[in-house]
């Protein structure tokens, strides 16, 4: 699996007609709705909350990265 399929695999992707042509929708991506979701989880435990919030951000995509690595074994 390619490093870029990662960062840019639409999580919700979705077909529309426009006018005469079909438009697709990417919506965001898999990595952006793994983080959101790891981030969340970071934020609920106590005692994770005397880190930055970079520090935060860099743990949810770490995990997100990993997670999508997994899906793809």
């Amino acid at each position: 699996m390619e490093e870029n399929k990662l960062r840019k695999e639409p999580a919700f992707p979705s077909k529309s007609q426009h006018y005469s042509e079909f438009v697709i929708n990417k919506g965001m991506s898999k990595r952006f709705y793994a983080a959101c979701a790891a981030v969340q989880g970071l934020l609920a435990n106590p005692e994770l909350t005397d880190n930055s919030f970079e520090f935060t951000v860099e743990m949810s995509y770490a995990i997100a990265d990993e997670l999508l690595k997994q899906e793809n074994l």
